[in-house]
């Protein structure tokens, strides 16, 4: 479920956000100095309160703002709920933990009879501030 409205008037923090955000994408967002912002980020939950959305059956998916080059979104979790495995097929992704904690769960593939399995590698905790990618 994608929630999103180009009706919300954005705040100067989301502003600047996104203005960090498109000079990272102008570099085709290079790996350190995109840990480096994402973890400076200087973004609270009242911020991003316009885009705040839970759903009693399954995480939301709201979009913040699109560019040509990237999405940004705030994902809601409320306890208990899980995100299915998926991949992102090439796609650069990153995410900050803005409140609370969550656990990420990577995985790789093992060959087997008639293609693969995934096997879960390693689990990484994160809590507010945490950046994953």
């Amino acid at each position: 479920m994608v929630k999103g409205s180009s009706k919300v008037d954005l705040s100067e923090p989301i502003k600047k956000i996104i203005a960090q955000i498109d000079e990272l994408a102008e570099k085709k967002f290079p790996l350190d100095e995109t840990f480096a912002v994402l973890t400076q980020l200087d973004c609270t939950v009242s911020d991003l309160e316009p885009y705040v959305f839970y759903a009693i059956d399954c995480y939301t998916r709201n979009l913040v703002h699109r560019a040509a080059t990237y999405e940004l979104m705030l994902l809601c979790w409320m306890p208990g709920q899980k995100t299915p495995i998926h991949g992102h097929e090439g796609e650069k992704c990153w995410m900050r933990v803005i409140e609370g904690s969550l656990q990420a769960i990577n995985y790789s593939k093992v060959s087997s009879e008639g293609g693969f399995l995934l096997k879960p590698d390693e689990l990484v905790p994160l809590e507010a501030g945490s950046v994953n990618g």
